[in-house]
């Protein structure tokens, strides 16, 4: 007879999970059309692997890219050697009049990283709570209608989210014994978040100063015991990183001075007749590991200072607001799994002496992230804070886990899963518009409250929906990179954002709000009574 352990019971359980959420996101790849930056990503990822290149935009590592254009360069795609990114990846996602295949098989690359996550979850889960922890966990992060939006489009979002969590649980492996193997590890796993996105670097380095200060302040002997072997292992982590990132940008080695952009970066930095700026540019002539990764991440902090276009109840900035991402996971995320998430947070809180340094790091990790979103002044939608949901997934499995082992569990149990089905309940209403959910606290109209900077894939409906009312024209004002002559409109217009125009009038909810919190702009529109909703993002008028 075959002996099966309950970890292989538990694993293979949450593998079901894993693969049920997949089959939930099938809907979205035909359903919806491309957000605002997949071409972007899809072009600049099929750039590294057909041209061997990285150059249409240096703002976001290649890794996820590649991910996103792997799909379609298995199918025979490739470069079209366009000098904007955004026609290169239109090409290519147009490419032999199979526009939604080729969407689908670049939007395929995130799974990878939907799956890494669930197994980060799960490890986290099984190691340092229980195995009903762990499942639990699993189920509840596949249940969240952000990450399922991120696990289904050719961004970077998702790749960010799981190699955090990964890193972070390479990180407490390597508190826990510092030898070379887990530092190799890592390295490794520091490396993929820093190839995933920039901005996994504030992320990650604000929870090692947590877990620093923690150790500080309360176990101070840590700090010391094995001090020598614990910094030269630390050296062992910084060059298996070093080296990966390296790879990630096949190598490369060359001047800041030949990077795209580059001239346009310099002039933004200094006068040209300025010492300084003629200081940067000798500097820049100087060749050197990976320049793209440097050159990110000045593009990265000169995004952050010049700010973006944001709206939150109902004002408009361009630098955003300290409580936008509070704002955001308040609304974004199913109450139930909030409630199970507070609940966890409490049971570790209310005992906090006897907790490990573990779960009170898990408590930490969250806020600390939450603190490095609210001094961003990118407001771009609550997609910028995914990476804080493994973390909260853990704490709500945790709460469930042990509403079934107490005294008063007749009580807490059935608590407990009317909040998981609750969350359950929400995540399977949301389908296929993951992206545009929001739970019951946003009411009716949540695009009064925000407007996410992706909603913008209601192009196909719209053309169905015209299609069905015969519509001979239409004027537009859509928040979208789709083509929308290959999307089957009838002939179209740009809607004026200050004059009176009559027929069809269809508008994303992006410039409505956004446009008339700026400058009162399509305000001529308010005057009139919509003729229906189409999807989640755009209104349809007919205006006499």
């Amino acid at each position: 007879m075959v002996h099966v352990s309950r970890t292989s019971i538990a694993a293979a359980g949450s593998l079901i999970l894993v693969a049920v959420a997949i089959a939930r996101l099938a809907p979205v790849y035909y359903a919806l059309s491309q957000t605002y930056d997949e071409p972007f990503h899809v072009a600049t990822g099929m750039e590294w692997l057909d041209r061997g290149k990285y150059t249409y935009e240096a703002q976001h590592p290649p890794l996820a890219r590649v991910a996103d254009a792997l799909g379609p360069y298995l199918r025979g795609l490739g470069s079209h050697g366009r000098e904007s990114g955004w026609d290169e990846g239109n090409d290519i996602l147009y490419s032999r009049g199979s526009y939604r295949h080729n969407l689908t098989l670049a939007r395929l690359g995130a799974l990878p990283f939907f799956v890494l996550a669930c197994a980060a979850i799960f490890v986290w889960g099984r190691r340092w709570y229980t195995l009903g922890t762990a499942v639990w966990a699993v189920f509840l992060f596949t249940c969240l209608p952000p990450v399922l939006s991120s696990a289904s489009q050719a961004t970077t979002d998702m790749a960010c989210v799981a190699t955090i969590m990964l890193a972070l649980y390479a990180f407490l492996r390597w508190v826990e014994n510092p030898d070379k193997p887990r530092s190799a590890m890592l390295g490794a796993a520091i490396a993929l978040a820093l190839l995933s996105k920039f901005s996994s670097i504030p992320f990650l380095l604000a929870c090692f100063a947590s877990a620093a200060a923690y150790f500080w302040f309360l176990r101070r002997e840590w700090l010391f015991k094995g001090f020598n072997g614990r910094w030269q292992n630390a050296l062992v982590t910084a060059g298996v990183c070093v080296i990966l990132v390296w790879a990630g940008y096949r190598f490369s080695f060359h001047s800041l001075s030949e990077e795209r952009g580059y001239n346009k970066t310099l002039i933004s930095v200094t006068a040209e007749d300025s010492r300084a700026g003629r200081v940067f540019a000798e500097i820049s002539q100087i060749p050197f590991p990976m320049p793209e990764f440097a050159h990110g991440l000045y593009m990265v902090a000169r995004h952050n200072r010049a700010g973006h276009d944001s709206f939150l109840l109902g004002d408009y900035r361009d630098h955003g607001w300290w409580d936008f991402f509070p704002i955001m996971l308040a609304i974004k995320t199913p109450i139930g799994f909030l409630l199970l998430t507070a609940a966890g947070t409490v049971l570790i809180a209310a005992q906090i002496r006897r907790r490990t340094w573990q779960h009170r790091l898990n408590v930490v990790f969250p806020v600390v992230i939450l603190l490095v979103c609210m001094a961003s002044s990118l407001n771009m939608g609550g997609r910028h804070i995914l990476p804080i949901y493994p973390l909260l997934a853990v704490l709500a499995g945790y709460a469930v886990s042990k509403a079934f082992r107490n005294d008063a569990k007749w009580v807490t149990a059935p608590a407990a899963i009317l909040l998981v089905g609750w969350t359950a309940v929400d995540s399977w209403l949301a389908r296929p518009d993951y992206i545009a959910y929001f739970n019951q606290l946003a009411g009716n109209h949540p695009e009064r409250i925000t407007v996410e900077a992706d909603l913008g894939q209601d192009v196909q409906r719209l053309s169905q929906t015209l299609r069905e009312l015969g519509a001979s024209h239409v004027a537009l004002k859509l928040n979208t990179t789709a083509r929308l002559e290959e999307e089957g409109l009838p002939p179209f217009k740009e809607v004026p954002a200050f004059e009176r125009v009559s027929g069809y009038v269809a508008i994303s909810d992006w410039f409505y709000q956004m446009g008339y919190a700026e400058n009162k702009s399509f305000a001529w529109l308010r005057a009139y009574t919509p003729l229906r909703r189409v999807g989640k993002t755009i209104t349809l008028y007919n205006i006499p």
